[in-house]
């Protein structure tokens, strides 16, 4: 789901206007909250299913693409609002 993450952040985000070393500070923070994200949601899953049984294990499956699409879209939000909000400091610090 990384490499998703990635690409897509990439892609949308690189072509901004901006600071490449901000950019490139934003992607370094969404791959350590998604990794923080997957390791924690496992675990989640992991005590469900010791305790209740196979059936957590399949949900996981089913669910694991919902859930990292929630981190990946806010997170991709925040940025762009951090980004946007960069600009505008900087225009005004200009005039």
């Amino acid at each position: 789901m990384l490499i998703v993450f990635n690409f897509l952040f990439v892609s949308l985000t690189f072509p901004l206007n901006g600071a490449l070393t901000t950019k490139v500070l934003m992607l370094s923070l969404g791959n350590m909250i998604g990794l923080l994200w997957n390791y924690v949601f496992f675990l989640f899953f992991y005590t469900l299913t010791d305790y209740f049984g196979e059936f957590f294990s399949t949900s996981y499956l089913i669910l694991s693409p919902f859930a990292n699409l929630i981190w990946i879209v806010t997170f991709y939000s925040l940025s762009l609002s951090f980004l946007a909000n960069l600009e505008i400091r900087q225009a005004r610090a200009e005039t």
